[in-house]
């Protein structure tokens, strides 16, 4: 401002001075003297220095002097100064009850015009003096005091009007500038900052705050009701955006914090190494826009928390629409159940959705289990679900999919994960090593669930094995682990093949296999071998059954013709050692037939049957079509046709050719295809020839018409019109013939007729009752007549 201008306002002050001391002076002198207030010292031409003192209420005008267009001038206030009784101090001027307006001048000319851009009023300000060329001016180059003032900004920022209290504020009347060292509080109609240290440009809707101190706190009031509330321990500034917008900046030496309330749709806390919020002003308030946090940042809400890098959040009106956060991001939903998320690409919370989202290498600890995965997201009911390669871990195993997400609700409240799309399942549980299939779920007790068309693959000392079905489940039942196959159950490896509808195993390695009826199947070369009962239960390679149990074996695998053999018993399992063993009330029924009180069968091996003679006879036709029926208390049927019979044996045996049939009894033997053998007390009905001896060997003569028996003495024979001795004795039931050969004791044959031969060697014919010898003796014994004695 010119000297001029200055003057015009100390010109006027001046002129009322001078006029009042001169109308004191008409009247003569005084009685008593005046002193009027302290003054201000003030050259004058004429009159020489003078001092001027005011009491009461004054107003200054400062003006700027522009010329129009049509050469006159237009006078625009700059800044008017009010208050009351002014006084000297400090080489300025302090006054009382100040108003301070300071003005804009927007441009020059005809369409200058001046516009208030501060009104700061005080109870106590101070303004600056300065003496240039003999006259007294306001130093504008100096910072004017006000103290407590309350300082009004019309308009300051987009058409917003301010208000400042302080503890005290300097004034620069050459920018209108506000700055305040100490305690402020600023606010406009829905935005307060309370801090130390603000500096203020009304020309440039610039704030500048925290500069003494740091710490801010602030206020944004919703349209809604609510209001959005923040701490900096290190100061910030509100300034104007290129696109119209404000930026509200806080900055943090260690904390920078900002709740939002309900009423944004987001509720919780927002932590940062410092905030830019963007806010729009409108009529009588702002609206959020967005907000940039800077890293490290964290958000707490009522049932989450985040903690990641910068971080970003987008509102519409009053309510936040989502948040972003770098990552690598931490967080921990809280409800309803308690997980912790990793993700190296971070995190946004969907507001509206109320869901929040994890991107790039995500981990997921829950008590279910940890989940990693490349993207999840979370709904506030607890509901999530991932994607894009899903591998879960947890008490029930290890899964991986395509894709997962929480289970609906179970009964009692329980949650879980559910994964889906070619998904392969690792379950703890013993000897289960895989289990694939389109979907698994998997419960917070760590009980899981595979949905239809699961498989489940396996690794045994035996091979490797693989159950199907239409779903599998593990749970626990007390302190066992179970896992649960449902529908059309298999369960299969090279050597054994389980079917039924349900079937339950447990982390002791015990499995129950329940059917109507349940099954093994053993592949053997001749066919199927068959164990069936209403359930099955393994432990390790025992298999053990329950409830009418049937042993269905290939008659081959026994030698036998025919189709099958039907082993029925009270009780039937399997041992370690994979021998299957019938037990109690045994009946055999189809190719072989009969009763027993045991039975054992090994794969490849032989059946072994255990009788009683309360027990009907064993009854079956070798797969060369020889026929058997007989009772022995140990019966062992082969593959290769070979039949083993001990103690006791009784029974007849019909040669696969067919030629003559014989009763052999003994204590063991043993019948095969061609040829066969007993030993132990034996006796064999023939052709009507009785024949004992200590043992007997058969075989089918080299013609092949028929059998040849020899019998190993001391053999004897009975015929209805002969009998015989013999160390041993050859028995060819084609011709038939009979041979006698000595021993210690020559060979003995005894006619009907009363001839008795006792001779090295004897051949006889039963039938016709013919006989040779060799170095014998021929005695004829008279023969007694039973009827008449004579």
């Amino acid at each position: 401002m010119s000297a001029r201008r200055i003057g015009n306002g100390i010109i006027v002050i001046t002129l009322l001075v001078l006029l009042i001391d001169w109308l004191v002076r008409l009247q003569g002198p005084a009685t008593t003297e005046l002193r009027g207030p302290a003054g201000f010292p003030w050259p004058t031409n004429g009159l020489g220095r003078v001092e001027i003192g005011i009491e009461g209420a004054f107003t200054i005008d400062m003006e700027e002097s522009l010329a129009n267009a049509d050469g006159g001038a237009q006078r625009l206030p700059e800044i008017r100064i009010e208050g009351r009784d002014p006084r000297p101090k400090d080489q300025g001027m302090s006054m009382q009850q100040a108003v301070i307006t300071g003005f804009a001048i927007s441009a020059e000319g005809a369409s200058a015009e001046s516009r208030v851009q501060v009104i700061a009023r005080a109870p106590t300000a101070w303004a600056a003096l300065k003496e240039v060329a003999g006259a007294t001016h306001f130093d504008r180059d100096q910072l004017w005091r006000l103290i407590s003032p309350v300082v009004d900004f019309p308009g300051l920022a987009a058409g917003q009007d301010f208000v400042l209290e302080a503890d005290a504020a300097l004034f620069n009347p050459t920018t209108n500038e506000i700055h305040c060292p100490d305690h402020f509080l600023l606010h406009s109609p829905a935005m307060k900052i309370d801090g130390f240290g603000l500096r203020l440009d009304p020309a440039q809707g610039t704030i500048r705050f925290g500069e003494t101190i740091g710490a801010v706190d602030w206020e944004l009031h919703l349209q809604s009701g609510g209001v959005v509330k923040g701490y900096a321990d290190s100061g910030g500034s509100l300034m104007p955006t290129e696109d119209g917008l404000h930026e509200l900046r806080l900055n943090a030496s260690k904390t920078c914090r900002t709740d939002v309330p309900a009423e944004a749709g987001l509720p919780g806390r927002l932590e940062t190494n410092g905030l830019r919020f963007l806010v729009e002003a409108v009529e009588g308030s702002w609206l959020p826009r967005e907000w940039h946090g800077l890293q490290p940042s964290s958000w707490a809400g009522a049932e989450m928390f985040l903690s990641g890098q910068d971080s970003f959040a987008s509102w519409e009106g009053d309510e936040i629409q989502r948040v972003i956060m770098d990552g690598p991001v931490f967080g921990h939903i809280m409800a309803p159940e308690q997980a912790w998320v990793g993700a190296q690409g971070g995190a946004w919370i969907d507001a509206l959705q109320q869901q929040v989202h994890f991107h790039r290498l995500v981990t997921l600890h829950r008590s279910d289990g940890v989940l990693h995965t490349s993207r999840a997201e979370f709904h506030q009911d607890g509901f999530w679900q991932a994607g894009g390669g899903v591998h879960i871990s947890g008490p029930s195993g290890l899964a991986i999919a395509e894709t997962a997400f929480a289970a609906a609700p179970e009964p009692g409240g329980r949650r879980g994960m559910h994964a889906l799309g070619a998904v392969r399942f690792l379950p703890s549980a013993p000897e289960l090593d895989l289990l694939t299939g389109p979907e698994v779920q998997v419960a917070v007790d760590g009980s899981a669930r595979l949905g239809p068309g699961f498989v489940a693959r396996g690794i045994h000392p035996q091979g490797l094995w693989e159950l199907q079905g239409t779903e599998v489940s593990t749970r626990r039942r007390g302190d066992r682990r179970l896992t649960i196959a449902h529908g059309d159950v298999v369960w299969e490896r090279s050597d054994l093949k389980l079917v039924g509808d349900r079937f339950e195993h447990d982390d002791l390695g015990q499995g129950t296999l329940h059917g109507r009826p349940a099954k093994a199947f053993m592949q053997l070369p001749e066919g199927e071998a068959i164990a069936s009962s209403n359930s099955l239960v393994r432990a390790g390679e025992r298999l053990v059954t329950r409830g009418k149990p049937r042993f269905d074996l290939p008659a081959a695998a026994l030698g036998l013709a025919g189709d099958r053999v039907l082993i029925y018993s009270d009780h039937l399992h399997r041992s370690e050692d994979g021998v299957w063993h019938a037990r109690q009330n045994i009946r055999l029924e189809g190719a072989l037939s009969g009763g027993a009180r045991a039975a054992d069968w090994e794969p490849g091996g032989a059946l072994v049957v255990w009788t009683s003679p309360e027990h009907p006879p064993l009854v079956g036709t070798t797969a060369e079509g020889a026929e058997f029926r007989g009772k022995a208390r140990v019966w062992r049927l082969f593959a290769d046709g070979n039949i083993e019979a001990e103690g006791e044996v009784d029974g007849d045996y019909q040669p696969a050719d067919r030629s003559t049939p014989f009763h052999v009894t003994g204590e063991r033997g043993q019948f095969l295809e061609t040829s066969g053998w007993i030993q132990g007390g034996v006796a064999i009905d023939a052709e009507g020839v009785h024949a004992t001896g200590r043992r007997a060997d058969w075989h089918a003569d080299a013609r092949g018409e028929g059998w040849v028996i020899t019998m190993l003495g001391p053999a004897t024979f009975t015929h209805e019109k002969a009998s015989g001795e013999a160390a041993r004795m050859i028995y060819d039931l084609a011709g038939p013939t009979l041979q006698l050969f000595e021993g210690r004791d020559p060979a003995t044959l005894r006619l009907k007729d009363g001839r008795n031969v006792h001779a090295e060697w004897i051949e006889v014919d039963p039938d016709r009752m013919t006989f040779s010898s060799r170095n014998g003796v021929v005695r004829q014994v008279p023969i007694e007549n039973d009827d008449d004695g004579s």
